[in-house]
């Protein structure tokens, strides 16, 4: 935005339209609207717009870490379970069906945590190309990211993180380094459900085997808590978890490894998904909840979740895609040819 006369008057960014700025109180508006074009400007001062520096490509590469732990975390359930619990929980034709089961529910939670990641989460390429030449009203609610220097309408938002700007954004996930955004909101919230259900899984199947094994099990902790109590060393059982799985054999250390991490994530991931899905039936993304906005309000609750899982039955809302569903508002936007 040009400021000219004192910030009275100003230019618009689209049509290059010079409109005069309303003020109250002697304090200018931030934003404005162009009666000709319909482009909305915002005010941001030039210092606001964050240059990348030595801690953000630091903090980018740590991300990056990050990422690669959860993988590794995601991929030794399976590593651990499969060959050393299981067969002390089931055999025979049980444990084929297992099997069976681990690998399907494997399947979905690392295809969808792998779409999370890198699929674009809501480019507004797409969005713009509507925008041929300045006309009247041609940029109606659209509004211009400084970060960015492009057009971008109301529901999209600048990461600064990402560096871009995203379609329905509704936060930045550090789990994916990437935003969550309309484009990759499916493959987010099914990442969330079937990470769900395997925890339940796996912290049943444990909790069988140790009900199972339960006399081994009371013999193990007693060889470990006894003598910390006798000895008074009290602050060992700050890690007596690590020490009982580290004296323990295998398949009790594997199992005891999997109810820790399945109990301390299935609280968290229950808590996620209830309040995306609130969201979600409330017309939102967090960032419109903390705006007090909902630029997508639906009719019903089930318009809302064919919003973002398409017009299909609500089985096939969990079938294994990688383009958006048809019918859904990512398919509606053509995405698919910028992912």
């Amino acid at each position: 935005m040009e400021c000219m006369e004192a910030q009275q008057q100003a230019v618009c960014w689209a049509c290059m339209t010079t409109v005069i700025l309303p003020h109250q109180d002697g304090m200018y508006a931030q934003s404005y609207k162009c009666g000709w074009c319909g482009a909305i400007t915002q005010a941001m001062p030039a210092e606001q717009i964050l240059q990348p520096s030595f801690h953000f490509r630091l903090l980018k590469k740590l991300r990056q870490l990050f990422v690669c732990l959860m993988w590794g975390i995601l991929t030794s359930i399976p590593v651990i379970g499969m060959p050393f619990v299981l067969p002390h929980l089931v055999s025979g034709p049980g444990l084929a069906l297992h099997y069976v089961w681990d690998v399907l529910l494997g399947c979905n939670v690392y295809f969808n945590y792998w779409a999370a990641i890198f699929h674009h989460p809501g480019p507004v390429m797409g969005v713009m190309d509507r925008v041929k030449a300045p006309a009247a009203r041609c940029y109606e609610g659209l509004s211009f990211c400084l970060a960015c220097q492009a057009p971008k309408p109301l529901d999209a938002h600048h990461c600064s993180r990402c560096r871009t700007c995203v379609m329905e954004m509704d936060h930045h996930c550090i789990f994916l380094n990437n935003c969550v955004g309309l484009n990759n909101m499916r493959h987010f919230l099914l990442l969330i459900v079937f990470l769900m259900i395997g925890c339940i899984y796996v912290l049943s199947s444990c909790v069988v085997l140790l009900l199972q094994q339960q006399d081994l099990v009371r013999a193990q902790w007693a060889r470990v808590l006894v003598p910390i109590l006798r000895s008074g060393r009290f602050w060992e059982l700050l890690v007596i978890t690590p020490k009982f799985m580290l004296s323990s054999p295998g398949w009790l250390a594997g199992t005891t490894y999997m109810a820790v991490l399945s109990t301390g994530a299935l609280p968290g991931l229950a808590l996620l998904l209830t309040s995306e899905l609130r969201l979600i039936l409330s017309g939102q993304t967090y960032i419109e909840s903390l705006q007090g906005r909902s630029l997508h309000p639906e009719p019903s609750s089930l318009s809302a979740l064919r919003r973002i899982f398409g017009r299909g039955h609500p089985i096939t809302w969990l079938a294994i895609r990688w383009h958006p569903a048809p019918g859904s508002a990512a398919a509606s936007q053509s995405y698919k040819k910028n992912i």
